[in-house]
Formats: C-alpha cells, sequence, structure tokens
C-alpha cells in the first residue's frame, strides 16, 4: 500500500520537528543526516530546507563558543541552496521582506555562528565574507588582547 499524501505530510513534519526540538544540537544534526538518506518523495527540497535551518538554529543556540563555530558548514550549505538570497521564501508565517541580506531568514538563524567565526553573509547572499562588524567573542573569563578583562 502506498503512503498517502497526508501521511508524507505528516512523516516529513515530525522530522522537522525532530531536528527543530532535538535537546541537542547532535540529536538534531543525526536526524538531518537521517533526512538526507530518505528517498522522494518522503525526501522534499522545501523538508531539506526547513530542516537545515532548524539545525543550524541548533547550532546558533548552543552555548558552547566552539559548537557554534562547527555551525558554519551548515551555513555554507544553505547558501549554495540559494537561502541567503532576499528572494528566499522562508519557512515562516511572521516573516517581512528583507531590505537587504543581513535581514533574512537565513542571516536572523545563524548570527551567533556567523558573529563566532567573525563573518558575515555577503551582499549577494552567495557565500561567506569577514565581517568588519562581528569580531569573533573571545571566551569568557579570558584577558582581552590589550591586558583588561
Amino acid at each position: 500500500m502506498r503512503p498517502t499524501e497526508e501521511d508524507l505530510k505528516l512523516t516529513r513534519w515530525s522530522i522537522s520537528s525532530m531536528v527543530r526540538y532535538a535537546p541537542s544540537v547532535s540529536e538534531s544534526r543525526t536526524v538531518f543526516m537521517f533526512l538526507l538518506k530518505l528517498k522522494p518523495p518522503l525526501r522534499t527540497e522545501e523538508t531539506i530546507n526547513h530542516c537545515l535551518g532548524s539545525l543550524i538554529f541548533q547550532y546558533n543556540t548552543d552555548r558552547n563558543q566552539e559548537v557554534r563555530k562547527l555551525g558554519v558548514d551548515f551555513v555554507y550549505v544553505a547558501l549554495q541552496r540559494g537561502m541567503g538570497a532576499l528572494e528566499y521564501d522562508a519557512p515562516t508565517r511572521f516573516s517581512r521582506p528583507a531590505r537587504n541580506v543581513r535581514e533574512t531568514f537565513l542571516a536572523s538563524i545563524s548570527c551567533n555562528v556567523l558573529r563566532a567565526r567573525g563573518v558575515q553573509i555577503s551582499e549577494d547572499g552567495l557565500s561567506l565574507e569577514p565581517s568588519p562588524h562581528l569580531p569573533p567573542r573571545r571566551p569568557q573569563n579570558t584577558p582581552a588582547p590589550n591586558g583588561g578583562w
């Protein structure tokens, strides 16, 4: 018996929810990698993008600076998939049109990841470039370069 479109939709939604609400980055990444092994019609480009955004958000909200830095690899993938472009239709009900690339869906869900690496999304939304505005944050309890705290 073939799954109905409703079955497929609910399964995609379940996978997306598991990526988004996993208790840790590693569990979120495991579910995302599982999704990539699935075949269409269960795996769709829209589901991949949605889960990729959720995975990046997981990295973005992790308290460990070193873990955040690892999220930049997934930001690169998102950029290659066109998720950094102004025209990208973000999977959210509350989005407003971005006026520039720094206000896009991808920029908002990856701001801490980008800051941890000292990069920003380029003006064309296709790559990352060094950020003049967001130097990498130093770990807590380490002296500043000038010797102060």
